[in-house]
C-alpha cells in the first residue's frame, strides 16, 4: 500500500477506492478510519499495524451501518463502547481491537 504521513496522520492507499487513515492519538492508539471495505480488508489491518508500531486501533461506526459494523466484528474488534446521537441519524459504535 502506498504511505502518506502527515504529522501524526498516516494515510494507506489500497487501491483508488480504498483509503485507511490513522490518526495516532497515544504512543499506542490510533483512530482508523476506512472510505470502503476492501477485499484484502484484513491484510491491509495486518500491514497497517505492523508499520504503525501501534497496539490498539479505535474504530467508529454508525449504528445504523451494519455492513461495517459487521465487517468491525468479522476482524476481530469488539464494541468498546456507544456515543449516544453523535450523528444525524443516531448513534457511533466505538469498536477496538489489541494486538
Amino acid at each position: 500500500m502506498e504511505r502518506i504521513v502527515n504529522g501524526t496522520t498516516v494515510a494507506y492507499k489500497a487501491d483508488e477506492k480504498t483509503i485507511y487513515v490513522i490518526t495516532q492519538v497515544t504512543d499506542v492508539a490510533g483512530l482508523l478510519a476506512a472510505s470502503s471495505i476492501h477485499t484484502n480488508v484484513s491484510e491491509h489491518i495486518d500491514e497497517i499495524y505492523e508499520d504503525s508500531g501501534l497496539s490498539k486501533l479505535i474504530f467508529f461506526v454508525q449504528a445504523e451501518n451494519t455492513e461495517y459494523r459487521t465487517m468491525a466484528k468479522k476482524l476481530g474488534f469488539k464494541q468498546e463502547g456507544r456515543l449516544k446521537k453523535a450523528t444525524p441519524d443516531g448513534d457511533l459504535i466505538i469498536f477496538g481491537q489489541y494486538r
